[in-house]
């Protein structure tokens, strides 16, 4: 594994995956799990996020995904022998993490929220974790992810229930308040788009992405045979939601899709 500079093309090595948590062996892309059970390297790997350290470094945070269990969590700094192991009651089902004005939050798939105040214990077996003051959703929740939009706050974003299914609610915007205490659910969130995928979500700016709508979250819904991608305007009364694109399935291929941010570099 290699952390990659996508900008100036640069590679960082990291521990090898058989060295993850979970991880009893690795031939080719195929994991062998203690305790039985095969998959491949981009199904145990939920996420990997680069998060800078007090001392100017950086570490790779790897939210790890087990089957009927909650998510555990692994670190490592460019350079290490090994990835170490979280202890998983320190991470309850976190699915995903952003850094925010120099604290970690951490958003777990029922919609709660932690923040750890010191990054430079993160590599720590047991962190220091406080919880961020946010309502549980009154619904279930399928996916819960966090993003910062160009203007500069944190935003929750959660999705109640597929809504391409018959009743349902859509999704709820909740942004983290100035004082950085408390989450406050929103209809307005500028000239900005959110893009939500199956494992993370990305702002834009209208101004510069004049396709996109302000005020709306775009996400994309997997149906027998193609790819239906939906706009979801979060003013008003009535939501309105709506098809925007609708994209054939490639021949054995298998969902879920993901958004892409293409990264330029001049020489």
């Amino acid at each position: 594994m290699h952390l990659l500079d996508l900008v100036t093309g640069g590679r960082r090595p990291l521990p090898p995956v058989s060295t993850l948590p979970l991880v009893a062996s690795v031939e080719g892309l195929q994991v062998q799990h203690h305790g039985g059970g095969v998959s491949a390297v981009n199904v145990l790997i939920q996420k990997a996020v680069p998060v800078p350290t007090p001392c100017g470094g950086v570490m790779v945070l790897a939210i790890l995904r087990q089957k009927n269990q909650r998510n555990q969590w692994a670190t490592a700094r460019p350079g290490d022998r090994a990835w170490k192991s979280v202890a998983p009651t320190s991470i309850p089902a976190v699915v995903d993490v952003v850094v925010h004005r120099g604290q970690l939050y951490a958003n777990t798939r029922y919609g709660m929220m932690y923040v750890f105040p010191e990054l430079h214990g993160l590599g720590s077996a047991s962190p220091e974790i406080i919880p961020s003051v946010t309502r549980r959703p009154s619904a279930y929740v399928e996916r819960s992810f966090l993003v910062e939009p160009p203007r500069g706050e944190l935003m929750q974003v959660e999705l109640l229930r597929p809504v391409a299914a018959a009743g349902g609610e859509g999704f709820v915007v909740r942004v983290l308040d100035e004082c950085s205490e408390t989450w406050e659910e929103t209809e307005d969130i500028g000239d900005a788009a959110v893009l939500v995928d199956a494992t993370g979500a990305v702002a834009a700016s209208t101004a510069e992405c004049p396709a996109l709508r302000a005020n709306t979250v775009y996400f994309a819904v997997d149906l027998a045979g193609e790819t239906r991608v939906w706009a979801y305007s979060l003013a008003g009364k009535h939501k309105r939601i709506e098809v925007v694109e609708t994209l054939p399935t490639a021949d054995g291929y298998k969902p879920p899709c993901f958004w892409v941010t293409p990264v330029y570099s001049q020489p």
